[in-house]
């Protein structure tokens, strides 16, 4: 009796039959080198052209031989290149890729009809599986693709999951249909990854998952619930003209979480424009920093922003846009990257000249959805400072000079009616002053003004609040005055109708 193969013999292996039962795998083929058959000798096609064209000859008919409810057992194989398409169309049974190593794979074309197991799989070179079709389980758990991994127009019908896959170079799954359940939790994507054009008809879950290059989903469709719970973007990310039929999570993600990037760095930029949301109060942002997010021509009135960290100021890096707002560096307000690339855009900074979308009236537009979401969640703090946010824009690009002079000054007196306090503090400063003056004039009259110190006082608050004084300096302090009240008043009654509104 022959010897079998040790694969499987010196160290246990199992897999998942159809029916998802734990199986034992032992190879059944006769051992031909050092204990193991040609498939699980590492290296033995290497060693020459006829070793790796007897293994991909041998690959090739137990492909062929596959039939339904067949399994197909190719666990554990060194495999050199492979074009599978040139072999079959279809495999109809069970197949399992196990552990496999190819050297590299063509499956363009072909049809798993039965679930295809590629866990643990190492694609060394080129994974190509475009227009591919998955008619059951595709499962890619732990599976590494070191060079390209083409999944473009691939059809999973059922389920897919790629969890903890690594693909350590670009991976391509453009217009890709995920019919079933789709999983990317805990997975790497060490180079571009690319869902443009993706159809998502059932949930998907990207998890844990991590984009450390760039990263399009521009125009994929979410039919059902995306989760990007904790993922981590660490350069571009593109979203635009995405659409989100369903819920939408996005918690705990990291965008750009690397802080020391140059933000004229054209790979910062993070793309949620155009976007189209179905359930719009069904989109949550929790735990994020958006301080890199473009949201131009999309709906965000009733999306739903939880602890979120919006950038302030101060929290641009020095250039010409922060010498331009340091002087109004401790203002309380919130300032959107989309204006902060207005002002690149102005002084003809590379890369964002050329960006149609960057107008002054589209800023205005995001700044005024924020405070109005906002606003609605009762959330009046956060809204103020999207509103000063909003003024602060408008005065910085107005054409008119005159206009800029009256935001100037609305912003010093009151921060654009959002502070009461800075209007009275002003009004108590011009009460003194005018007390001053009164008190000199007493002086020069020869008239001690600390007999009459009180009465002077007094006599400044009544001008200021229009009770007295008709003619000479009255008239002078209450035309200074009443810009200043309404000014209060209106602060305050802002204030107090945000408190009862809802």
């Amino acid at each position: 009796m022959s010897e079998k193969c040790r694969y499987g013999r010196d160290s246990e292996v199992v897999y998942y039959d159809l029916e998802s039962k734990e199986i034992q795998y032992k190879c059944p083929r006769d051992a031909e080198i050092d204990g193991f058959c040609m498939f699980h000798k590492k290296g033995y096609w290497k060693h020459n052209k006829e070793n790796e064209e007897r293994v991909r000859k041998a690959f090739k008919n137990e492909l062929k031989n596959t039939g339904p409810r067949k399994e197909l057992l190719c666990i554990g194989y060194h495999l050199p290149d492979i074009q599978v398409r040139d072999a079959i169309k279809e495999i109809r049974g069970f197949v399992s890729f196990k552990d496999t190593l190819f050297q590299s794979v063509d499956f363009e074309g072909v049809t798993f009809q039965e679930r295809a197991d590629f866990r643990k799989t190492t694609f060394q070179e080129r994974a190509d599986f475009r227009r591919a079709i998955f008619q059951h389980w595709a499962d890619f758990r732990g599976a590494t693709f070191q060079q390209p991994a083409n999944f473009w127009e691939v059809i999973f019908q059922q389920s897919a999951d790629f969890s903890e896959v690594t693909f350590q170079h670009w991976a391509a799954f453009w217009d890709a249909i995920f019919q079933g359940l789709v999983v990317f939790s805990v997975s790497t994507f060490q180079h571009w990854a690319d869902f443009k054009g993706a159809v998502f008809q059932q949930q998907a879950g990207f998890w844990h998952a991590t984009f450390q290059q760039e990263a399009d989903f521009s125009e994929a469709i979410f039919e059902k619930q995306v989760t990007f719970f904790k993922a981590r973007f660490q350069q571009k990310i593109d979203f635009s003209r995405a659409t989100f039929k369903g819920p939408a999570l996005f918690e705990g993600v990291e965008f750009i979480p690397d802080i020391d990037i140059p933000r004229d760095n054209e790979n910062v930029f993070i793309n949620f424009r155009r976007i189209k949301f179905g359930q719009p109060e069904e989109i949550v942002f929790d735990s994020c920093d958006l301080s890199y997010v473009s949201f131009i021509h999309t709906d965000i009135s009733r999306v739903n922003f939880r602890n979120i960290t919006w950038p302030r100021p101060t929290d641009w890096k020095p250039d010409n846009f922060n010498k331009r707002i340091s002087r109004f560096s401790k203002m309380d307000a919130y300032t959107l990257i989309d204006d902060e690339l207005l002002e690149r855009t102005k002084n003809g900074i590379e890369p964002h000249k050329d960006d149609q979308d960057l107008t002054i009236e589209n800023v205005l537009t995001v700044y005024r959805m924020l405070r109005e979401n906002y606003e609605y969640n009762v959330n009046y703090e956060t809204a103020g400072r999207f509103f000063v946010g909003e003024m602060e824009a408008r005065r910085r690009n107005s054409d008119s000079h005159s206009e800029k002079i009256i935001l100037g000054l609305y912003k010093l007196l009151s921060l654009y009616g959002q502070s009461y306090n800075r209007p009275l503090y002003v009004l108590f400063g011009l009460i003194a002053w005018f007390a001053f003056l009164r008190g000199l004039i007493l002086f020069f009259q020869g008239i001690g003004p600390l007999d009459v110190a009180l009465e002077v006082i007094l006599e400044s608050f009544a001008v200021s609040l229009q009770i007295k004084g008709t003619e000479g300096i009255d008239i002078i302090q209450r035309i200074l005055s009443i810009p200043l009240l309404v000014l209060f008043g209106l602060a305050l009654r802002r204030r107090f109708e945000r408190r009862f509104r809802h």
